[in-house]
């Protein structure tokens, strides 16, 4: 192997190694599903509160034109 592709290839080594030594801080592939079912999980309770919230706040922004329409019927602007 001449010296420039034996430089490249401890360049592809040292990428792998780097991986490989950020996978095994991740701990196993067990654990991994376990945080990112989690994470999905809390992920999914976001969506349901957000839904919730933002049917909250269409049926206030209803109610509230329905009363503004309807003090603008009492003071006879209709």
């Amino acid at each position: 192997m001449d010296e420039e592709t034996k430089a490249a290839f401890e360049g592809v080594l040292k990428a792998i190694r780097g991986i490989e030594e950020a996978l095994a801080d991740m701990g196993t592939k067990a654990q991994f599903e376990a945080l990112m079912a989690r994470m999905n999980d809390g992920f999914e309770r976001v969506l349901q509160r957000q839904h919730v919230l933002q049917v909250n706040d269409d049926t206030l922004t209803q109610r509230v034109t329905q009363l503004e329409e309807d003090v603008r019927r009492l003071r006879g602007g209709i």
